[in-house]
C-alpha cells in the first residue's frame, strides 16, 4: 500500500507511451517524433528500428507493458509517506482508540 501511495504522488517522475509497443515503436519514436537522428529522403527504408531503440534509450529507466512504454523522467521521486503514523488526524476515518493491551487470558476473565 505504500508504494501505491507514493507512487501516485509522484506521477510526474514517469511519461507514459500507450503507442509504443516494443523496440521497433521505440525507435520511431525516437527517430520521427523526437527528431533525434536526421535521415535524408529513401535512406529512412534502411534503417534498423528493433535495434535502434535499445540503443538510444540504454541507461534509462524504462518497462515495456502490454499497455505501452513506461520511463523515468528523471524528476526526483519522493517518499511522503512511510505509515499510517504519518496520516494527520483531520485525514483519518477512523481510528482505534488506545487502550491498555490485555492477553487473551485477561479478555477470557472478563467474558465469563
Amino acid at each position: 500500500m505504500k508504494d501505491l501511495i507514493n507512487l501516485t504522488q509522484n506521477l510526474n517522475c514517469f511519461e507514459f507511451y500507450p503507442e509504443i509497443e516494443g523496440e521497433e515503436d521505440l525507435s520511431h519514436h525516437y527517430i520521427v517524433e523526437m527528431c533525434t537522428l536526421e535521415i535524408l529522403g529513401q535512406l529512412k527504408n534502411y534503417v534498423d528500428y528493433e535495434a535502434y531503440g535499445p540503443d538510444m534509450s540504454m541507461g534509462e529507466a524504462r518497462r515495456f507493458s502490454e499497455n505501452g512504454y513506461v520511463v523515468r523522467t528523471g524528476d526526483s521521486f519522493n517518499e511522503t509517506y512511510m505509515g499510517k503514523d504519518d496520516i494527520p488526524d483531520e485525514y483519518r476515518i477512523f481510528a482505534y482508540p488506545k487502550g491498555e493491551k490485555l492477553s487473551i487470558r485477561d479478555i477470557r476473565k472478563r467474558y465469563q
